[in-house]
């Protein structure tokens, strides 16, 4: 089986802010994945939290999810992937973005080399 024949079987992708690499401290908070809830229908997450496409906002993803929620909460996969590719730029954690933690450590890190 080659690596391209495995896709189907993915249940969850994440997405990364632009420039962001895996072992940055603070990309956590700032990953959005796209996880299979369904056999056609994805779910876009940021912590613990769902993208309504409805009222174009995060929800709590509840343990008992009413009818309401699944079609407010649940994409198809090309959608849910567009829209969770275009969020970690946009995401704010403590009022900063992603652009703003960079620049933030990379000052620390700077001041920390001047101070040595």
């Amino acid at each position: 089986m080659k690596d391209s024949d495995l896709l189907p079987f993915a249940t969850e992708f994440e997405f990364y802010p632009e420039g962001a690499g895996f072992d940055d401290r603070e990309v956590f908070y700032f990953a959005v994945k796209v996880a299979r809830r369904s056999n056609n229908l994805w779910a876009v997450l940021w912590l613990n939290q769902c993208w309504n496409h409805v009222t174009q906002d995060w929800e709590y993803e509840p343990r008992d999810r009413s009818k309401k929620f699944l079609a407010e909460c649940r994409l198809p996969f090309d959608e849910a992937v567009r829209i969770a590719r275009c969020m970690p730029d946009t995401l704010t954690v403590n009022g900063k973005t992603w652009a703003d933690f960079k620049t933030i450590h990379a000052l620390q890190e700077r001041q920390a080399h001047v101070d040595s």
